[in-house]
């Protein structure tokens, strides 16, 4: 039989996967497993696992990128050793043996490469240190997906943290993608780390020195003391470091100068979380205090990007942050209460023509086809709003703009459509409800009838646009490979009047509503924007 899940070290006394939702996908895999007709799903994976110690993650040439240390050796004791008492990853140069991370021993030895715990976890009246791990650990169960694609290779596994009184305090899942080469970077390592608190509510808690989710590179930069830091504001420590996007650090490894940008996702929790960055031995971080309740989960997400030399200026960093930032959960939409709202309620800040444009019970509507403006530019953001149509209505919103009078060739239009709408049957699909009109069609419809709220929200990071529409991520559109003004790279034609190819586009220029086109009334609410860098 072909195995779907790899166990390293399993306790028999309970099931890997706890919850009963998971039980039933087990038994299922297993019984299609039983027949011998499905492909492993580790098949196609561009791994090398140390069956036991590690598994590594392997570049084109089969060298080592990351590896995953998972080692769970038991001493003389029967307890487990401090040297595996913590689960891990290790960032390996490209000459394939050399660690530019640490490992056990040195200078802090609970510190290793990149890794994640809290020095005080309440858990069922006790506290329980899963930093220093000097009684507790946390313990590889099974891996649970390996594959590679063009996007990178992807390693998921199945991990209890277990407590200072032998037991579970939390089920881990953690899933590391690699990218290797991506974006200029010597690669991308996007670590997600799903908690569930499966025996009872935890609170993960501590100080920024001693929790959170952190790196340590080599212990050679703890001798050469050569770590220096990068952050998104001159002073940090005037808010202690707290609710940063980032944090950067250039490092020294065998005479070679390196950086990493640890990035922390916009959903992630605590957005007043603190950072630890400023040891000269390396070692920094993202610390969150999370409440998990009973049977929950909660979800941390980070990036880290590992390049040769110095660190980028901030300009760059703050870029690579936006395009993290906007590329992720975008079949999810954002969390948009806090950000301010687009326009002003008396519309002060934005440019129409006089009369056309009114405001009523929050909502925007127009009595002609002219379209109403955000008087400054914007470049790098996420747009979050409302809109209704009318029967029939053809409405967009438009971005980029440089030219507010004749916007048509010289932007990008997000298309807004009574999809059921008698009069637009026929209409190709670049010119449906979410297409970016004229030259990307949605992958789906999912349009309210006229009369409904639908929600859309706009990504916008340099030639990268995505639309999400009502919850699902349908349009996704990379301006740099729309070189020509008569045919999309699909072999589509491209509608005469929008004679611009879109790859010479600026990125940054005015945000537009279209208004009463066609004579279809079309209404506008909760616009809310936020801004992705500098």
């Amino acid at each position: 039989m072909i195995s779907l899940l790899k166990e390293s070290n399993p306790d028999k006394s309970k099931p890997a996967w706890s919850t009963p939702h998971k039980k039933k996908l087990v038994a299922l895999l297993i019984g299609v497993l039983s027949l011998s007709l499905a492909p492993s799903l580790f098949a196609e994976a561009r791994v090398s696992d140390e069956t036991g110690k590690r598994l590594s993650v392997l570049n084109a040439e089969g060298k080592p990128i990351v590896t995953y240390e998972y080692a769970h050796v038991l001493g003389e004791d029967g307890k487990v050793t401090f040297d595996t008492a913590k689960v891990y990853h290790q960032v390996v140069a490209p000459d394939g043996k050399t660690m530019l991370t640490k490992g056990p021993g040195g200078t802090f030895p609970h510190h290793r490469g990149i890794y994640i715990g809290w020095n005080k976890i309440k858990h069922n009246g006790k506290s329980h240190d899963l930093w220093h791990v000097r009684n507790t650990t946390q313990k590889h169960i099974a891996f649970t997906k390996q594959e590679t694609t063009d996007a990178g290779t992807t390693v998921a596994s199945r991990i209890d943290w277990i407590g200072n009184d032998g037991k579970p305090v939390l089920e881990e899942t953690r899933t590391v993608t690699v990218h290797e080469d991506a974006g200029g970077a010597y690669t991308l390592i996007d670590f997600v780390s799903e908690l569930t608190a499966a025996h009872g509510a935890v609170e993960l808690n501590g100080d920024p020195e001693h929790a959170g989710i952190q790196f340590r590179p080599s212990q050679e930069v703890a001798e050469n003391k050569s770590a220096k830091y990068a952050f998104p504001v001159d002073d940090p420590r005037k808010t202690k470091h707290a609710g940063m996007d980032w944090a950067a650090q250039t490092f020294e490894v065998g005479g070679q100068k390196w950086s990493v940008q640890q990035m922390s996702h916009p959903a992630n929790p605590d957005d007043n979380a603190r950072w630890s960055a400023y040891r000269d031995y390396g070692r920094f971080g993202e610390f969150p205090v999370i409440k998990i309740e009973a049977g929950s989960t909660v979800t941390v997400q980070y990036r880290f990007r590992i390049t040769k030399g110095d660190a980028p200026d901030r300009a760059t960093l703050n870029k690579m942050y936006a395009a993290y930032a906007g590329q992720a959960s975008l079949d999810h939409h954002p969390d948009s209460s806090d950000w301010p709202p687009l326009f002003a309620t008396d519309l002060s800040n934005a440019d129409f023509p006089e009369g056309v444009w009114t405001i009523a019970d929050g909502a925007i509507t127009a009595s002609a086809d002219q379209a109403i403006w955000t008087k400054r530019d914007y470049d790098n953001f996420v747009l979050d709003l409302e809109f209704k149509t009318g029967p029939n209505a053809n409405s967009g919103v438009i971005v980029y703009s440089t030219d507010t009078k004749n916007w048509i060739p010289g932007a990008i239009e997000v298309q807004i459509l009574d999809d059921d709408g008698d009069k637009w049957k026929k209409i190709a699909g670049n010119g449906k409800c979410g297409a970016i009109y004229g030259h990307v069609a949605p992958t789906a419809s999912v349009t309210k009838p006229a009369g409904e709220w639908n929600r859309m929200t706009i990504t916008c990071v340099d030639q990268q646009i995505d639309v999400t529409l009502n919850g699902k991520h349908v349009t996704s559109m990379d301006l740099s490979r729309f070189t020509s003004a008569k045919l999309n790279p699909d072999g589509t034609k491209i509608p005469n009047w929008l004679n611009k190819p879109k790859a010479t586009l600026p990125t940054k220029g005015k945000i537009g509503f279209q208004g009463k086109h066609g004579g279809a009334n079309i209404w506008f609410r909760n616009m809310k924007i936020k801004e992705l860098g500098e």
